[in-house]
Formats: C-alpha cells, structure tokens, sequence
C-alpha cells in the first residue's frame, strides 16, 4: 500500500498526465509536449522518443536493463543515478 501511495505522489509530482488521457495518438506524448516545451526539449524530437520509450507512461520501467533498470518517460537508466545526485546542478 505505501508503495502505491509513493508511486500515487511521484505522478503528482511528474504531473500527472497518463493516468486521466483517455486518447492517446500512436507515436507521440502529447500531453507532455507542453512540458517538454516549457524545459526547453524540442517536443518534435523527445516525443516520439518518449512514446517508443513508455508509451507516455511515467511509472514505465523496464527490469530487464542492467543496473536495476531503466525508469520513468524516456527511460532512463539507474547507472545514471551517483551522477546525478553528485551534480544535480548538471541535471
């Protein structure tokens, strides 16, 4: 239960798209394109990424990835992880 309610949380946090769009276009996130936008990621590039990627999911997570898998919208992988937490400034 708690796991759900962190997991509940985190999509919040993310902002909450997939769980209420009921139409979802084959090949592009739409919903967060705006976003995408508004941090400066050409959407035209990251959103057929994203959907190959999660399908606009952002709970996805792939466990068959090494280094405990990859996570989140574009998938990224927890080998990642000490660099960023040592320079969370760069990320």
């Amino acid at each position: 239960m708690m796991g759900m309610i962190a997991k509940l949380f985190l999509m919040i946090y993310m902002g909450v798209s997939s769980l209420w769009t009921t139409t979802v276009e084959e090949g592009r996130c739409r919903q967060w394109e705006a976003t995408m936008t508004i941090h400066g990621l050409d959407h035209e590039v990251f959103s057929p990424i994203m959907w190959r990627e999660s399908r606009c999911e952002t709970w996805a997570h792939n466990d068959t990835d090494p280094y405990d898998g990859s996570f989140g919208l574009l998938q990224i992988n927890s080998i990642h992880l000490d660099d960023v937490q040592k320079h969370p400034d760069k990320w």
